[in-house]
C-alpha cells in the first residue's frame, strides 16, 4: 500500500504536470476533485463494509474486493498512452481512489479490531507504520536504481514503479490473508447502517472532530512538502541524477524516529507524543531555506531531520481513532468502518488540497515544471519559501487540533467513567 501511495503523492503529480503536458493547475484541480469525491465515497463505503459481507473475516472479504479496482487503476495511471487528455487522468484517478477507499478502510479497520487494549493498539499501529515506511523506502529505490544504472526517462521510471505495485500487491495481500486472524466483526448485523451516520457522530463527538483536524493538518503539511519536493531537489538543489535519492533519507527518518515515538506514547500518551512531533517539525521546517545547492551530503542530512514527522503522521491518528470510538458510548464497538472512513476522508481531502494549493500557487511564481526548464532565481527563491511556509501553517493547524483533542478526550473519558 505504501509502495502505491508514495509515488502517487510524489511522482505522479509532477509526471502528469510536466512530461505528460497537463500543466500544474490542471493536475492540481484533478487531484483536488478526485480526492474530494472521497467525501462521498468514504462514508458510503464505511457504512457498506460494516453491513455487507461475512461476519467472520468481513474486513478480509473487502480487502479482496478492492484488489481488482486497484490493479486496473494502477495500470491505467502508471502506464498512460503517449498522448492523453485531462479526462483520461481524471476518470482513472476516480477509479483508483474507489479501490483505495475500500482497501484502506478494510485494512485499517481489521487492525483496529485486533485488540481492545490502549497500548496494544499503539503497538499494532506502530508496526503497521513501520511496514509502510519499509514499503515506501523500497519503492523509492526503484527510480533511484533506474536513474543511476539504466538512464530511463521519467515515463520509464513511472512504469517501473507501476509494475512493482501490480506484481507485489496481490502477493502481499495473500500473505496478509493467510497470516492474520480473520476475527469476527463486532458490527451488530441487526442495526441499520446509513452513510449519513457520520454526520451524527461528528456532531456529538468533540474529541473526534479535534482528532480529524489534527490528522488533516499534519497530512496537509506532509503532502504539500512532498508534492513539490522533486521540483525543489532538481531545480533548487540541482542534484541532477541524485534527485530521486532525496526521498530515501526522508522515509528513513520516519523509521529512525518511530521507536522514540512508540516509547513516548507509552510514557506520556498518544496525543502528547503527537504534539511533540508537530512542534519538532515546525522548528526544523525552515531548514529548506538554508540547504546549499550542489551538496548531496548536506541535503541528505537535512532531509533525515525533515522527515521525522513521517514516523508519527499515520500511526498515531490510526491508533487514536479506536480510543475515540470506545469512549463514544452512543456508538460502541459496532462502528469501526464509519470511524475509519471519517479518518480516511480527512486524510484524502488533506492530500488533495495540498497538491491543489501547491500546484495553483507555484505557477504564479513563474516556476516552469517542464523537464530541463530554465527557472530564474526569483522563482526558485519562491519555491524555497513555499515549501516552508505552507507546511508550517498546516502543522500549526494540526497542533491546535491536538491541543483541543487533549481537552475533549479527557472530558469524554471522565464522563464515561
Amino acid at each position: 500500500m505504501a509502495a502505491f501511495l508514495t509515488p502517487l503523492v510524489v511522482y505522479i503529480p509532477a509526471f502528469y504536470a510536466g512530461e505528460m503536458g497537463l500543466g500544474l493547475a490542471t493536475v492540481g484541480i484533478i487531484f483536488a476533485l478526485a480526492k474530494l469525491w472521497d467525501i462521498v465515497t468514504d462514508p458510503v463505503a464505511g457504512a457498506i463494509t460494516e453491513r455487507v459481507g461475512p461476519r467472520r473475516g468481513r474486513w478480509r472479504f473487502w480487502l479482496v474486493v478492492s484488489l481488482p479496482l486497484m490493479l486496473v487503476g494502477v495500470y491505467k495511471v502508471f502506464f498512460p498512452p503517449a498522448q492523453i487528455e485531462w479526462t483520461y487522468f481524471a476518470s482513472w484517478m476516480l477509479v483508483l481512489y474507489v479501490g483505495w477507499t475500500l482497501l484502506t478502510i478494510s485494512h485499517i479497520s481489521w487492525g483496529v479490531e485486533l485488540s481492545d487494549d490502549y497500548h496494544e493498539r499503539a503497538r499494532v499501529a506502530a508496526y503497521r507504520q513501520f511496514a509502510a515506511l519499509i514499503g515506501g523506502l523500497f519503492v523509492v529505490f526503484i527510480p533511484v536504481f533506474s536513474d543511476q544504472f539504466m538512464g530511463v526517462s521519467e515515463s520509464g521510471r513511472i512504469n517501473f514503479i507501476g509494475l512493482f505495485v501490480l506484481v507485489s500487491l496481490p502477493i502481499l495481500m495473500l500473505a496478509t490473508i493467510w497470516s492474520t486472524p480473520a476475527g469476527y466483526s463486532r458490527t451488530d448485523a441487526n442495526h441499520t447502517r446509513r452513510w449519513h451516520d457520520m454526520f451524527t457522530i461528528l456532531l456529538r463527538n468533540q474529541a473526534l472532530r479535534a482528532l480529524l483536524v489534527g490528522n488533516m493538518g499534519v497530512l496537509l503539511g506532509i503532502a504539500a512538502m512532498s508534492s513539490v519536493l522533486l521540483f525543489y531537489v532538481e531545480s533548487v538543489l540541482r542534484l541532477g541524477r541524485w534527485t530521486t535519492l532525496a526521498l530515501v533519507p526522508m522515509l528513513f527518518s520516519g523509521l529512525l524516529f518511530l521507536p522514540l515515538l512508540k516509547y513516548l506514547t507509552a510514557r506520556i500518551g498518544k496525543h502528547q507524543a503527537f504534539r511533540l512531533a508537530l512542534i519538532f517539525q515546525i522548528l526544523v521546517q525552515p531548514l529548506f531555506l538554508f540547504i546549499p545547492p550542489d551538496n548531496l551530503y548536506i541535503a541528505a542530512l537535512s532531509f533525515t531531520v525533515l522527515g521525522a514527522i513521517n514516523g508519527a503522521a499515520v500511526f498515531l491518528p490510526q491508533a487514536m481513532i479506536a480510543d475515540v470510538k470506545d469512549v463514544d458510548t452512543g456508538a460502541g464497538e459496532a462502528r469501526t468502518g464509519i470511524y475509519v472512513a471519517l479518518l480516511q476522508s480527512t486524510s484524502k481531502v488533506a492530500s488533495a488540497l495540498a497538491v491543489a494549493m501547491m500546484f495553483l500557487v507555484l505557477p504564479t511564481t513563474g516556476f516552469d515544471p517542464a523537464p530541463q526548464a530554465s527557472n530564474d532565481s526569483e522563482s526558485l527563491k519562491s519555491l524555497r519559501y513555499l515549501i516552508v511556509a505552507l507546511p508550517v501553517a498546516c502543522f500549526s493547524f494540526a497542533l491546535w487540533g491536538m491541543r483541543k483533542f487533549s481537552q475533549c478526550y479527557r472530558s469524554a473519558v471522565m464522563i464515561g467513567a
